[in-house]
């Protein structure tokens, strides 16, 4: 009897020992369970926020184009400002439809001119408006002699409202030498003693000039009033025997 109730005892405390392992187990099983649901949770977070992020960029492109267009919109409304000063330029363009000949006809030229003995001419534009010119005038006398003459003049050209013409005026210094032939030689030396027949002086001019179009020709007609400041024979004064009708080669 005592063997049987030992035996049995010994079953419930067997019993009871393997029910508190189990719940021991269950209680160390809850814990892991609680523990792996945070880690699941912190990594769904992230995605959730890398997702709103690309839903954000997304979101925020449209807006950086908006912001492109109106930049670029800005930009061409700046860059046609200068168009509207337009009108300016056209004004500008409207006045040489009415004066064709601001800027030279022509570079340089080479020709003749006769009025008072025979001149070559040579003429050239250094800018638009202003030019030199060098005229080389013989002049003979019949039986009396020959006068040399060689003249340098600036020369400023302005605007008249028929295409090809234009005006011009100027002056400048020139120089020649008067040499007398036979009797007359001798007449004036023994009146006026041996003297040297070089003279200068300076000279104006006023004229005006057609450049053919088309051809390279142009045509001029001026006048050179001039004054003596010293001849061989002491004479001296205003002369107006210069100046001439004039016909050029131009290039």
């Amino acid at each position: 009897m005592k063997a049987i109730l030992s035996l049995c005892t010994l079953v419930l405390m067997f019993q009871l020992s393997l029910d508190a392992q189990v719940k021991t187990t269950q209680t160390q099983k809850k814990p892991v369970a609680k523990t792996t649901k945070p880690a699941a949770k912190p990594a769904a977070k992230p995605a959730a926020k890398q997702t709103t992020a690309k839903t954000t960029t997304t979101a925020t492109t449209p807006a950086a184009k908006d912001k492109e267009v109106v930049a670029k919109s800005e930009n061409t409304t700046t860059e046609t400002k200068p168009v509207a000063t337009s009108p300016k330029e056209e004004k500008v363009s409207a006045k040489p439809s009415s004066y064709p000949n601001q800027q030279a006809l022509y570079s340089s030229a080479v020709g003749l001119k006769a009025m008072w003995g025979i001149a070559f001419t040579g003429k050239h534009f250094f800018a638009n408006n202003h030019a030199g010119e060098a005229i080389f005038r013989i002049r003979g006398y019949h039986a009396v002699g020959t006068d040399l003459l060689l003249t340098v003049m600036y020369e400023y050209h302005g605007d008249i409202p028929v295409p090809g013409l234009r005006w011009y005026a100027g002056g400048g210094p020139f120089a020649g030498n008067f040499s007398l032939k036979g009797k007359y030689r001798d007449l004036f030396d023994e009146y006026y003693g041996k003297t040297s027949r070089f003279y200068f002086g300076l000279t104006a001019v006023l004229g005006a000039e057609y450049k053919f179009k088309g051809l390279p020709l142009a045509v001029s007609a001026d006048w050179q009033p001039s004054y003596l400041l010293k001849d061989g024979y002491e004479d001296k004064g205003f002369s107006a025997e210069y100046g001439g009708i004039g016909v050029k080669y131009t290039f």
